[in-house]
C-alpha cells in the first residue's frame, strides 16, 4: 500500500549552507568534532562523501534526525542536527554546540575520571529507556557516539554516528569492539557497558581481532581473556559480571541493575577494585591463567572446524545424493532464471523477502544486483543444501528445517526442526519517485534463524525448543535496469 509524503509528495530540499569566510569547520580526519558556523561554535561530523555521493545515499534524512542530552540532574532534552556544509569537497553535518570529548577517547586514558563517566553513562540508560521516544531515531550505544562533559552527556543519532565513524575508517576500532553483533535492547547496552569497564580496567579492548569476520564471531563465542587475568587482584564481582556478559549463552546474563555496586561509595577509584595478591594467590592465578589459554584454544580450534566444516560433515552420508540434486537444481535453474521483468519495485522487495522465507535462493538472486543480500542470500542456499541432505538420508521422517511461516501457522508450539524465514513484516516506502531510476524502503520483520537460538550450536539438545529470532529493520534501494526493478542495495540494522 502506497503512503503519500508527510510534505506533501514534494523532495525535501538539503539545506546547506554554503562555506565562505564566516564558516570555519575544523575537517574531521581526527575524528575532531568541533568547529565553527558563523562565528559560532558547533559539532561537525564529517561524512567523507561528495555532494552527489551523499544525496543518492540518501543521507539528508539526517538533517531530521535528534540526539538526547541526558544532564546529571536527570533531565532529558534533544539535540538537533541543524543543517550541512561543504569542505573541501566534501559534506559536514553539523548541529548546535556541545562542550565536551568523545567517550572513547576518554576510556583510553583508563583514569578515575573515564570511571566517573562510566558510571554516568551507566545511570544515563535509565532516563534514555523512558525518554527515547522523545527522539526520532535510535540514539549511539557505542561511547564514540557520546559527548561527555562534568554535568551532562550528549548521545548522538546512531546513523550519524556510523557515517562519521566510517568516514575516518574507524569502525572497527570505535563500534565494532564495543557492540554485539546480535543483541538489542538493554542486553546490546550492558554488553558495550561490560566493554568499556574492561577498556578501563585492563588498558585494551576484551575483543581485539582486527579483522571485522573475526572481531564477530569472537564476540558471539565469548572468545576473550578475563579480567582477573590481565589484572590480576581485581574484584570478583566486577570479574564476574563481565564474564557473565560476554559468555555465549543468555543463561545468566546481567542487568544494568547488576552493576550498581560501581556507584558505592567504596567504588569512586579505578584503585578500589584492586586488591594486592599473595606470593601463593599469585602463582595460583598465573597456573589458572596458562591452563585457560590453552583450553580455550582447543576448543576454539575444535568449534571453528566443525562450524567451517558443516556442510561436509552432514553431507558424508547422502554426497551422492546432494550432487544428484543439485546438478539437477542447477540445470533446471538456468534454463528457468527467475526475473522481475513486469513487477513493481514493492512486488520486488515482497518478491525477496518471501523466497528468503523458502529458501529459494535462485528467486532471491533474481531480484538483486550484484552483492545485494548476499548474506541473505547464502544463508538461505546451505539451508536448501541442508535441507536436501537431510531429507534424503532422514526419509520417512517429519521435515528437520521448515520455513518460519509454516511454524507460526502450526501454532508457533516448541520444536525440534530448524525454523529460518521472516514474520510481522512491514513494508513502508522511502522514496517512491521513480523519475531518477531509484527508490527506497523500509522493511521491519523479525527473522527466525537458529543463530538467535541460544541452544542452537549444541548438537546434543534433542528436546522441543521455541527457535530465536531477531528484529531487523533494513533500508532497500531499487534501481531499473534493462526495463526491470532489481534491488541494489540492503542496509540493516537491528530493531527493537
Amino acid at each position: 500500500m502506497k503512503r503519500s509524503r508527510p510534505d506533501g509528495g514534494q523532495r525535501r530540499l538539503l539545506q546547506i549552507t554554503p562555506v565562505d569566510k564566516k564558516t570555519s569547520v575544523v575537517h574531521t580526519k581526527n575524528m575532531e568534532i568541533h568547529g565553527e558556523i558563523e562565528n559560532r561554535p558547533v559539532l561537525c561530523f564529517d561524512t567523507g562523501l561528495r555532494e552527489r555521493a551523499f544525496a543518492q545515499a540518501g543521507l539528508s534524512r539526517l538533517i531530521m534526525q535528534e540526539g538526547l542530552v541526558v544532564n546529571r540532574d536527570g533531565t532529558v532534552e534533544k539535540w538537533k542536527i541543524e543543517g550541512v556544509v561543504e569542505r573541501d569537497g566534501y559534506m559536514v553535518v553539523w548541529g548546535r554546540n556541545f562542550d565536551g570529548q568523545s567517550l572513547d577517547l576518554v576510556l583510553e586514558r583508563g583514569t578515575d575520571t573515564a570511571l566517573s563517566m562510566v558510571r554516568f553513562w551507566r545511570d544515563a540508560q535509565f532516563r534514555l529507556e523512558q525518554a527515547i521516544v522523545f527522539a526520532k531515531n535510535a540514539v549511539s550505544v557505542a561511547p564514540c557516539g557520546v559527548i561527555c562533559s562534568n554535568e551532562a552527556l550528549l548521545f548522538l543519532p546512531e546513523q550519524l554516528t556510523a557515517r562519521y565513524v566510517e568516514a575516518q575508517g574507524q569502525t572497527i576500532n570505535k563500534i565494532m569492539r564495543y557492540v554485539h553483533p546480535d543483541l538489542t535492547g538493554q542486553s546490546a547496552v550492558v554488553w558495550t557497558l561490560a566493554c568499556m569497564l574492561y577498556r578501563i580496567f585492563c588498558g585494551n579492548a576484551a575483543f581485539p581481532a582486527a579483522d571485522a569476520d573475526a572481531l564477530r564471531q569472537d564476540m558471539r563465542e565469548g572468545v576473550f581473556f578475563p579480567m582477573r587475568f590481565v589484572r590480576p587482584g581485581i574484584d570478583e564481582r566486577l570479574d564476574s559480571l563481565v564474564q557473565k556478559t560476554f559468555q555465549p549463552s543468555t543463561q545468566g546474563f546481567p542487568s544494568l541493575e547488576d552493576f550498581s555496586f560501581l556507584n558505592d561509595a567504596d567504588f569512586l577509584s579505578i584503585d578500589a577494585f584492586i586488591h594486592s595478591l599473595s606470593e601463593e594467590e599469585a602463582r595460583s592465578l598465573a597456573v589458572e591463567s596458562t591452563k585457560f589459554s590453552k583450553k580455550q584454544e582447543r576448543l576454539m580450534r575444535i568449534r571453528r572446524f566443525f562450524k567451517r566444516n558443516r556442510a561436509v560433515v552432514f553431507g558424508v552420508v547422502g554426497a551422492v545424493v546432494v550432487a544428484a540434486v543439485v546438478v539437477v537444481s542447477v540445470i533446471q535453474d538456468r534454463a528457468n532464471l527467475p526475473n522481475t521483468k513486469g513487477m513493481t519495485p514493492l512486488q520486488v522487495v515482497e518478491t525477496y523477502y518471501t523466497a528468503m522465507g523458502n529458501f529459494d535462493h535462485i528467486v532471491m538472486t533474481g531480484c538483486v544486483l550484484k552483492k545485494a543480500g548476499k548474506d541473505d542470500i547464502d544463508m538461505a542456499t546451505e539451508l536448501f543444501v541442508l535441507s536436501k541432505v537431510r531429507q534424503a538420508y532422514e526419509m520417512g521422517k517429519p521435515p528437520s528445517i521448515i520455513s518460519a511461516e509454516t511454524w507460526l501457522q502450526d501454532g508457533g508450539r516448541p520444536t525440534t526442526a530448524v525454523v529460518f524465514g521472516t514474520s510481522n513484516r512491514k513494508i513502508q516506502p522511502l522514496d517512491t519517485d521513480p523519475a531518477d531510476g531509484e527508490v527506497s524502503f523500509k522493511a521491519e520483520y523479525k527473522l527466525w534463524a537458529p543463530a538467535f537460538n541460544p541452544s542452537s550450536n549444541d548438537e546434543t539438545v534433542d528436546s522441543p525448543r521455541v527457535p530465536g529470532d531477531q528484529s531487523r529493520v533494513d533500508e532497500i534501494t531499487l534501481v531499473l535496469r534493462k526495463k526491470e526493478w532489481r534491488i541494489a542495495e540492503i542496509k540493516r540494522s537491528l530493531g527493537n
